[in-house]
């Protein structure tokens, strides 16, 4: 598996308490590749894009409620 894939499994694992669906804003995401051995902590548009990738992002109007 590679480190998109990781990614991928645990936001999917996430989502599968939270109704499917993930904000950015309330989510923690980082990452340490095997490569570089470098510790990647990701921002808001790039866990944003994740989300949206694998079909996790939640819909802005949910997040008000």
């Amino acid at each position: 598996m590679d480190l998109d894939g990781g990614v991928g499994l645990a936001l999917e694992a996430l989502a599968s308490v939270n109704d499917g669906e993930l904000a950015p804003e309330g989510i923690g995401l980082a990452t340490i590749s095997v490569e570089d051995e470098l510790y990647h902590y990701l921002g808001e548009e790039e866990k944003e894009a994740y989300l949206a990738e694998f079909d996790l992002l939640a819909e802005e109007n949910e997040d008000e409620e």
